[in-house]
C-alpha cells in the first residue's frame, strides 16, 4: 500500500513539474550589446570578435577577473570599446528569427581627444559583408565626439549582422562608448 502511494505520489509530482515547465518558450524581440552582456560567447546572439569582418574574425577571450572580452590588443566590456589599430573589434549578431529589424545605436568618444587623435569609424555590415549597411566617424580633434542612427532591415535568421569599430592610423584616447540594441 505505502509502495502503491509513493508511486502516486512520485507521478503526481512529475506531472505537475512537467506542467510548471511546459510553458512556451519566451521570444525575445529586443537585443542589446549592453544588456545583454555575458561572459558566454554567442549569449542571446552576441559574439565578440576581433580582426577583419571580411576574412575569418576570430573569438575573444573572456577574462573574468577584469569581467571583459580581451583579444592581444583589443578590449571589450559591456558598452566600452577600445580598439586597436591593428585589430578591428567585431561584435556579431546572429538572428534567431527572420524579420524586419530596427537598429539603433549610439556612440561616444570617451575622455579627452586631442587635437592630433583620428578618431574611430563604426560600422554596420550584414551577412555579406561587401559593403556597410551604415558607418559613422567620430573625430575628436580636441573636442567631444558623439553621433547616434537607426536602421531598419530585413533579416534572415542565422545571417549575422556585424558591428565594427576601427581605430583609424592611432588608438590614443580611442576608448568608445558603444550601445547597440536591435527590435524587431
Amino acid at each position: 500500500m505505502k509502495k502503491g502511494i509513493s508511486v502516486f505520489v512520485f507521478f503526481v509530482l512529475c506531472l505537475a513539474l512537467f506542467a510548471g515547465c511546459g510553458g512556451k518558450y519566451k521570444e525575445f524581440d529586443s537585443f542589446g550589446n549592453i544588456e545583454d552582456f555575458s561572459s558566454i560567447q554567442g549569449y542571446k546572439g552576441w559574439t565578440y570578435l576581433f580582426g577583419d569582418v571580411a576574412f575569418q574574425p576570430t573569438n575573444m577571450t573572456f577574462n573574468e577577473y577584469k569581467g571583459a572580452y580581451n583579444s592581444t590588443l583589443a578590449t571589450v566590456s559591456g558598452a566600452e570599446w577600445m580598439p586597436h589599430q591593428n585589430e578591428d573589434i567585431v561584435l556579431r549578431f546572429d538572428p534567431p528569427k527572420k524579420g524586419t529589424v530596427t537598429i539603433t545605436y549610439s556612440l561616444w568618444l570617451i575622455g579627452v581627444q586631442l587635437s592630433t587623435d583620428d578618431g574611430v569609424q563604426f560600422s554596420i555590415y550584414d551577412a555579406a559583408v561587401d559593403s556597410p549597411l551604415a558607418e559613422c566617424s567620430l573625430v575628436g580633434n580636441g573636442k567631444e565626439s558623439r553621433s547616434k542612427g537607426e536602421l531598419r532591415c530585413k533579416i534572415s535568421a542565422g545571417a549575422p549582422l556585424y558591428f565594427v569599430l576601427n581605430a583609424g592610423y592611432g588608438n590614443e584616447n580611442d576608448l568608445t562608448h558603444v550601445d547597440v540594441t536591435i527590435s524587431y
